[in-house]
């Protein structure tokens, strides 16, 4: 390696022109750099996850979804002029850039029941008569419950939610101009009054960016001057300064180029990149500058004639003395690093490549372009020249730095008491481990944003006003087309949304395919008085209002005095003796039905049909002993006693079937039916889906003959363990209760959610058993020595478990940008391991007395240890400044696990050294 690097420096000039001109030709691919943050992404293309969400993007359409939705302060959004806002704001929507579908109050499919059967119309009937209009909403909202409540309306009304498809395959330019777009729209909109919230995964991925974006916009600068103010710390010399400085932003020019060049893509983790390597490339010029300002200043002191040695000589023997440690910490960094790309997470996969590049990239500069430039000039020297070696002594105390007198109590307070180092490493080791054992894995994007941001805001209020934002498909497929118009099949997938909704609280709605067959059922059996009501423009239904249509909207309520939105169902009747429209789901605490038993998704079963009373009929006005009657009938039919009002008003609309509501179920039983079997029943559902005039592409491969549909659950956590669960439960039942012949998985980015949370535990424990192993080999051969290797690791081991008790101590989750820590922490912490030893096997071959070398490769080494893990670690916490948590406490846990391994370098080594005293530190060849 001398004969090598002497060589090549013969020609300082042309090497340092040569790698100047790399990093302008690397530097100028830089902007070409993609930036994306799309959750399917992180997963690799031949995953289970990615291959089931393409398929369920080819099969059912865009999945990428855009929720906005408008609150009003005062009144509803069912009054007339929100819902004139609403119409004409979803119209605009249509119009703006890479939109597909959207999805309102105004515009969402309705099925009723007409004299010649059933039809598909618009929740909002047409017209202008917006004041009528709005009362039809509500009572449709009503009528058909568990299609609307809690995805176009919050149970209050004061909220509505318009669902926005984007294009399939949109890339994350195009949601920039579609999210550009939209703001500025609802922006008008914000200047009448009305509030908006936006989510969805598409906006999560722009929102990454723009905060990607500000977060490398003062990062970067700031990193930078805390380098420049440690550096200038060390040294006190202005090219003690400059130089490194220039050697590390050249590493990570480098690195980002060919990052572009290969048409690698930004990622939020990739932010750390610039920031790391401008740290950690520092380290190798801080050893390289110290060896040498010690050995220009020790010539001095020692010999008023070491002027007269010439800058070469004085070049050649640093480098010479410098190069193989700095390149073996160089390689084990570059290890360390390659250790995260055998992760399956492909932006970790990318991170740990691009950064073993910069290492790399930092090793060449600092051992060619340094010595270049400093054989282009005179010695330099330092403002205060003193060195190292002078305090080795008490009587030299007082001439010792401030740092020397750091280094010398540390070596006073741990060196000479082995059992106290070992008894504090053995207590926080402990205390560690109890941590690790409660450390949480998540990885929910949602979660990157900090809690006031305005994107985490939008979320929580989608949450809590609405059924969820994270979604999940559960796709069935059956053998042949029509399979999916079996009723067991179909009985099935309304158990299972029944069976999700009753025993997770965290599923905020199943929306089903079910759901559509039982609709067309439950109006394709209207009584005919019912089915002739329907028949009419409704206005029967309208409550006998004032005109309030130039009033406040907040006054609009003024009119319904009992209305307090899917909580009542009494209001608007202006007859006393006429039924109520059909009522709302059951609250959870009332689904008592066990997974599987027959019944509807509320947990009612047909009781209260067959129990209907035969003097109870459905037309005309009942008396009170008749209403008693049936109440009492319906209520004798519950599943338990502790009814709420909404249920007992779903069991008499089921005991009078009033507007086909004892008929909403899936056609399982062909006594009820004008069928003889179940293939009769199969047929009948066929019938339905040919009148069937809607659009289910949402929800089936063909309108006709479905052989795939599919289950959207919305969930209110972002958490991706209870994503875990439920869909592994999902799973499960559909194992228990599905006809044989059907095949029942997840997709969504929900499901790929999840996937990377999994993966992450599998990259961690790999990537830091890879890593410990290329450490343990490289020093090994080193020294030739498998103690050596041992050695090697035990100061990274102890940083390791720090860090992860650290986490589980404090509830910091694992996720992609913390999993990244122990790799991170072992590829630089292995630095201070090696010049540790380097340095202590020289003091070892000078020296017998064991104290006396560890107060000398304190002094020496120890003092670079310091400025290394100074700079590294200062310039880490500075993403304690980043707009991502995750990045946040990266910052803050690598500045730890600096001072973690720094310390046990310093004081555990060196007493396992004097200890055990292994061969390897006294034998006589040098470390290759």
């Amino acid at each position: 390696m001398d004969r090598v690097m002497r060589h090549l420096l013969r020609y300082p000039a042309l090497v340092a022109a040569l790698a100047l001109a790399v990093t302008v030709l690397l530097g100028l691919q830089i902007p070409g750099i993609e930036i994306n943050n799309n959750v399917e992404v992180f997963v690799p293309p031949a995953s289970r996850q990615k291959q089931a969400y393409d398929e369920m993007r080819d099969i059912y359409g865009s999945q990428q979804m855009v929720s906005v939705a408008m609150h009003v302060e005062r009144g509803t959004v069912l009054h007339p002029e929100h819902i004139r806002t609403l119409r004409e704001l979803t119209g605009r929507i249509e119009e703006l850039p890479y939109v597909d579908s959207v999805t309102s109050l105004t515009n969402a499919d309705y099925i009723e029941g007409t004299a010649e059967g059933m039809q598909a119309t618009t929740l909002l009937p047409a017209g202008d008569d917006l004041e009528l209009s709005a009362d039809v909403v509500r009572r449709r909202l009503f009528d058909w419950q568990e299609m609307y409540r809690g995805n176009l309306v919050s149970d209050d009304f004061r909220a509505t939610q318009v669902v926005v498809l984007l294009d399939a395959g949109s890339t994350t330019a195009e949601r920039e101009v579609f999210h550009h777009a939209l703001t500025l729209l609802l922006d008008e909109y914000r200047q009448q009054g009305l509030n908006f919230h936006v989510g969805g995964e598409p906006v999560i991925t722009v929102m990454l960016k723009e905060y990607m974006i500000g977060d490398l916009t003062y990062l970067i600068p700031l990193v930078t001057l805390v380098v420049l103010l440690v550096l200038y710390l060390s040294f006190r010399s202005f090219c003690g300064v400059l130089l490194p400085m220039i050697t590390v932003l050249m590493s990570t020019t480098w690195a980002v180029g060919i990052m572009a060049l290969l048409d690698i893509y930004f990622s939020m983790i990739s932010t750390v990149i610039p920031v790391l390597l401008i740290a950690v490339g520092s380290a190798y010029v801080i050893h390289l500058f110290s060896r040498y300002y010690d050995q220009v200043v020790s010539a001095r002191y020692r010999d008023a004639r070491a002027d007269s040695r010439s800058q070469r000589e004085l070049v050649l023997s640093v480098v010479s003395s410098m190069g193989k440690p700095v390149a073996l910490t160089a390689l084990t960094t570059a290890a360390g690093f390659a250790s995260i790309a055998t992760s399956e997470i492909i932006p970790m996969r990318h991170f740990g490549i691009i950064n073993a590049v910069g290492v790399l990239a930092a090793l060449v500069i600092t051992l060619l372009f340094v010595p270049s430039l400093l054989l282009l000039r005179p010695p330099l020297a330092p403002r205060r020249p003193r060195p190292s070696q002078i305090a080795l002594h008490p009587d030299q105390q007082a001439q010792a730095t401030r740092i020397e007198r750091f280094l010398l109590a540390l070596h006073d307070g741990f060196g000479r008491h082995r059992g106290r180092v070992l008894a504090a490493g053995t207590v926080i080791v402990a205390l560690c481990v109890y941590g690790t054992l409660h450390l949480q894995v998540d990885n929910a994007m949602i979660d990157y944003f900090e809690a006031r941001s305005p994107i985490r805001a939008a979320d929580e209020f989608l949450r809590s006003e609405f059924s969820g934002t994270k979604v999940f498909s559960i796709l069935v497929e059956g053998h042949e087309p029509g399979a999916l118009t079996n009723p067991h099949a179909l009985a099935a997938m309304d158990d299972l949304a029944a069976y999700l909704e009753r025993t997770h609280p965290d599923v905020g709605r199943v929306l089903s395919f079910s759901d559509f067959i039982k609709r067309m059922n439950k109006v394709m059996n209207f009584p005919q008085e019912d089915r002739a009501a329907s028949v009419g423009p409704e206005a029967s239904f309208a409550p006998q209002v004032p005109d309030r249509r130039d009033a406040d909207p907040g006054a609009y309520e003024d009119a319904h005095d009992d209305y307090n939105g899917f909580s009542s169902f009494f209001d608007d009747w202006d007859d006393p003796n006429e039924s109520h429209p059909n009522g709302p789901d059951a609250p959870e605490d009332a689904h008592d039905r066990a997974p599987g038993e027959p019944g509807d998704r509320h947990g009612f079963d047909d009781a209260a049909v067959d129990d209907r009373p035969a003097a109870m009929g459905t037309a005309g006005a009942l008396t009170a002993a008749q209403l008693a009657e049936l109440m009492s009938a319906a209520y004798a039919a519950a599943p338990r006693m502790d009814l709420s009002a909404a249920d007992l008003v779903r069991l008499i609309s089921r005991a009078a079937n009033y507007r086909g509501e004892a008929y909403n179920e899936i056609p399982l039983d062909p006594a009820r039916y004008p069928v003889e079997d179940i293939r009769g029943l199969q047929n009948l559902i066929s019938q339905y889906l040919l009148v069937y005039a809607g659009n289910l592409d949402d929800f089936a491969d063909d309108a006709l003959e479905p052989r795939r549909a599919r289950m959207l659950v919305q969930l209110r956590s972002t958490s991706t363990q209870r994503t875990a669960a439920v869909s592994e439960d999902a799973l499960a039942f559909a194992g228990r209760h599905f006809p044989e012949g059907y095949r029942v998985s997840v997709a969504g980015f929900a499901d790929i959610e999840r996937a990377v949370t999994e993966l992450i535990v599998t990259s961690q424990l790999t990537s830091i058993a890879v890593a410990l192993v290329i450490v343990f080999l490289i020093v090994a051969l080193a020294y030739r020595s498998v103690m050596a290797g041992l050695f090697g690791i035990v100061p990274l081991s102890l940083a390791i478990v720090i860090n992860f008790g650290v986490m589980g101590l404090t509830g910091i989750q694992l996720n992609v940008a913390t999993a990244m820590i122990a790799s991170i922490s072992i590829g630089i912490g292995v630095d201070y391991t090696i010049h540790f030893l380097a340095a202590y096997r020289n003091e070892r071959a000078a020296c017998n007395d064991l104290d006396e070398v560890t107060r000398r490769t304190l002094l020496s080494t120890g003092k670079a240890i310091f400025f290394n893990a100074t700079s590294v670690g200062a310039g880490f916490l500075v993403l304690a400044l980043s707009n991502f948590t995750p990045l946040r406490y990266v910052g803050l846990l690598v500045g730890l696990t600096m001072f973690t391994a720094s310390a046990a370098a310093m004081t555990v080594l060196p007493v396992l050294l004097n200890m055990f005293q292994p061969q390897f530190i006294t034998a006589e060849e040098a470390p290759r």
